[in-house]
Protein backbone atom coordinates (compact mmCIF):
# COMPACT_ATOMS: atom_id res chain seq x y z
CA UNK A 1 0.00 0.00 0.00
CA UNK A 2 2.20 2.81 1.38
CA UNK A 3 1.33 6.45 1.29
CA UNK A 4 2.34 8.85 -1.46
CA UNK A 5 2.90 12.53 -0.75
CA UNK A 6 2.17 15.46 -3.09
CA UNK A 7 5.64 15.12 -4.66
CA UNK A 8 4.87 11.47 -5.53
CA UNK A 9 7.35 10.10 -3.01
CA UNK A 10 6.26 6.87 -1.38
CA UNK A 11 6.36 6.52 2.40
CA UNK A 12 6.11 3.36 4.45
CA UNK A 13 3.45 3.60 7.15
CA UNK A 14 4.02 1.31 10.13
CA UNK A 15 1.91 0.82 13.23
CA UNK A 16 3.53 0.14 16.60
CA UNK A 17 0.91 -1.25 18.98
CA UNK A 18 0.25 -3.68 21.82
CA UNK A 19 -3.14 -5.36 22.12
CA UNK A 20 -4.87 -7.98 24.21
CA UNK A 21 -6.79 -11.06 23.01
CA UNK A 22 -9.89 -8.92 22.33
CA UNK A 23 -7.86 -6.34 20.31
CA UNK A 24 -7.96 -4.02 23.36
CA UNK A 25 -5.32 -1.30 23.39
CA UNK A 26 -6.42 1.04 26.17
CA UNK A 27 -8.52 1.48 29.26
CA UNK A 28 -9.50 4.86 30.71
CA UNK A 29 -7.05 6.53 28.28
CA UNK A 30 -4.10 4.53 29.67
CA UNK A 31 -2.25 1.36 28.78
CA UNK A 32 -4.06 -1.49 30.55
CA UNK A 33 -0.81 -3.20 31.58
CA UNK A 34 2.75 -2.37 32.55
CA UNK A 35 5.17 -4.52 30.60
CA UNK A 36 8.75 -3.22 30.78
CA UNK A 37 9.78 -5.63 28.02
CA UNK A 38 7.15 -4.21 25.69
CA UNK A 39 8.12 -0.62 26.56
CA UNK A 40 11.73 -1.46 25.68
CA UNK A 41 10.57 -3.01 22.40
CA UNK A 42 8.43 0.07 21.63
CA UNK A 43 11.40 2.34 22.28
CA UNK A 44 13.65 0.27 20.01
CA UNK A 45 11.08 0.42 17.19
CA UNK A 46 10.43 4.17 17.46
CA UNK A 47 13.61 5.85 18.72
CA UNK A 48 14.94 8.34 16.19
CA UNK A 49 11.76 8.10 14.12
CA UNK A 50 8.72 10.20 13.38
CA UNK A 51 5.74 9.18 15.52
CA UNK A 52 2.18 10.15 14.64
CA UNK A 53 -0.50 10.04 17.31
CA UNK A 54 -3.92 11.34 18.21
CA UNK A 55 -4.47 13.97 20.87
CA UNK A 56 -5.73 11.53 23.50
CA UNK A 57 -2.67 9.33 23.05
CA UNK A 58 -0.40 12.34 23.49
CA UNK A 59 -2.30 13.51 26.57
CA UNK A 60 -2.15 10.04 28.13
CA UNK A 61 1.67 10.19 27.84
CA UNK A 62 1.77 13.74 29.19
CA UNK A 63 4.89 14.73 27.25
CA UNK A 64 6.56 14.18 23.90
CA UNK A 65 8.52 10.99 23.46
CA UNK A 66 12.21 11.91 23.70
CA UNK A 67 14.47 11.13 20.75
CA UNK A 68 11.60 11.13 18.27
CA UNK A 69 9.76 13.70 16.17
CA UNK A 70 6.27 13.89 17.72
CA UNK A 71 3.23 14.84 15.60
CA UNK A 72 -0.28 15.04 17.04
CA UNK A 73 -3.56 14.97 15.13
CA UNK A 74 -6.47 16.86 16.66
CA UNK A 75 -9.58 18.49 15.22
CA UNK A 76 -9.43 21.15 17.97
CA UNK A 77 -7.78 24.12 16.25
CA UNK A 78 -6.99 25.73 19.64
CA UNK A 79 -5.23 22.69 21.12
CA UNK A 80 -1.62 22.99 22.25
CA UNK A 81 0.47 20.64 24.39
CA UNK A 82 -0.37 21.30 28.05
CA UNK A 83 3.21 21.85 29.14
CA UNK A 84 4.49 25.03 27.47
CA UNK A 85 8.11 23.84 27.56
CA UNK A 86 7.16 21.01 25.16
CA UNK A 87 5.14 23.06 22.66
CA UNK A 88 8.13 23.51 20.36
CA UNK A 89 8.83 19.75 20.48
CA UNK A 90 5.37 18.70 19.26
CA UNK A 91 3.97 19.30 15.81
CA UNK A 92 0.21 19.71 15.60
CA UNK A 93 -1.97 18.96 12.58
CA UNK A 94 -5.72 19.37 12.25
CA UNK A 95 -6.38 16.94 9.40
CA UNK A 96 -4.92 13.63 8.32
CA UNK A 97 -3.38 14.89 5.07
CA UNK A 98 -1.49 17.65 6.88
CA UNK A 99 -0.34 15.18 9.55
CA UNK A 100 1.05 12.82 6.93
CA UNK A 101 2.68 15.63 4.89
CA UNK A 102 4.36 17.21 7.91
CA UNK A 103 5.41 13.84 9.26
CA UNK A 104 6.88 12.98 5.84
CA UNK A 105 8.79 16.28 5.75
CA UNK A 106 10.21 15.51 9.19
CA UNK A 107 11.13 11.94 8.18
CA UNK A 108 12.84 13.16 5.02
CA UNK A 109 14.86 15.69 7.03
CA UNK A 110 15.99 12.75 9.20
CA UNK A 111 16.88 10.62 6.17
CA UNK A 112 14.05 8.17 6.81
CA UNK A 113 11.16 6.81 4.76
CA UNK A 114 8.81 5.50 7.48
CA UNK A 115 6.00 7.14 9.43
CA UNK A 116 5.24 5.40 12.74
CA UNK A 117 1.61 5.50 13.87
CA UNK A 118 1.41 4.83 17.62
CA UNK A 119 -2.27 5.41 18.36
CA UNK A 120 -4.96 5.82 19.26
CA UNK A 121 -7.80 3.79 17.91
CA UNK A 122 -9.18 6.56 15.67
CA UNK A 123 -5.83 7.22 14.01
CA UNK A 124 -5.22 3.50 13.51
CA UNK A 125 -8.65 3.24 11.87
CA UNK A 126 -8.03 6.29 9.64
CA UNK A 127 -4.65 5.04 8.42
CA UNK A 128 -5.22 1.27 8.21
CA UNK A 129 -5.81 1.42 4.45
CA UNK A 130 -2.31 2.89 3.89
CA UNK A 131 -0.49 0.82 6.52
CA UNK A 132 2.31 -1.40 5.21
CA UNK A 133 3.53 -3.03 8.41
CA UNK A 134 2.32 -3.64 11.96
CA UNK A 135 4.82 -4.05 14.79
CA UNK A 136 2.49 -5.84 17.17
CA UNK A 137 2.77 -7.01 20.74
CA UNK A 138 0.12 -9.64 21.46
CA UNK A 139 -0.61 -9.76 25.19
CA UNK A 140 -2.26 -12.97 26.40
CA UNK A 141 -5.00 -11.44 28.52
CA UNK A 142 -8.41 -9.84 28.37
CA UNK A 143 -7.69 -6.51 30.05
CA UNK A 144 -11.28 -5.23 29.97
CA UNK A 145 -10.32 -2.44 27.58
CA UNK A 146 -12.58 0.35 26.35
CA UNK A 147 -10.46 1.19 23.31
CA UNK A 148 -9.75 -1.29 20.53
CA UNK A 149 -7.46 -1.82 17.57
CA UNK A 150 -9.33 -2.28 14.29
CA UNK A 151 -9.67 -5.77 12.84
CA UNK A 152 -6.49 -6.69 11.01
CA UNK A 153 -7.28 -7.29 7.32
CA UNK A 154 -6.43 -10.75 5.94
CA UNK A 155 -3.77 -9.36 3.59
CA UNK A 156 -1.51 -8.83 6.62
CA UNK A 157 0.64 -11.90 7.24
CA UNK A 158 3.06 -12.59 10.06
CA UNK A 159 6.59 -12.20 8.70
CA UNK A 160 8.34 -12.54 12.08
CA UNK A 161 7.39 -13.66 15.58
CA UNK A 162 9.39 -13.77 18.80
CA UNK A 163 9.42 -16.52 21.35
CA UNK A 164 6.86 -16.18 24.13
CA UNK A 165 7.88 -13.58 26.73
CA UNK A 166 6.65 -13.43 30.33
CA UNK A 167 6.70 -10.43 32.64
CA UNK A 168 8.30 -11.37 35.93
CA UNK A 169 6.03 -9.14 38.06
CA UNK A 170 2.58 -9.48 36.47
CA UNK A 171 3.06 -12.93 34.98
CA UNK A 172 1.54 -11.66 31.71
CA UNK A 173 2.71 -13.52 28.63
CA UNK A 174 3.22 -11.81 25.28
CA UNK A 175 4.87 -12.12 21.88
CA UNK A 176 6.28 -9.60 19.45
CA UNK A 177 5.22 -9.94 15.83
CA UNK A 178 5.81 -8.15 12.57
CA UNK A 179 2.86 -8.30 10.21
CA UNK A 180 3.42 -7.22 6.62
CA UNK A 181 0.78 -6.37 4.06
CA UNK A 182 0.91 -8.78 1.12
CA UNK A 183 -0.47 -7.10 -1.98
Amino acid sequence: MSWQDSQSKRWEVAFVVAMDQQRGIGKNNQLPWHLPGDLKHFKAKTLGGVVLMGRKTYESMGRPLPGRANWVLTNNSQWQPIDEQHQAEVGVAHDLTTLLERGADEAEARGQNTLLVIGGANLFEQTLSICDRIELTRVETDAGCDTFFPAIPPEFKTSWSSDMQQDSKSGLRYTFQTLTRNV
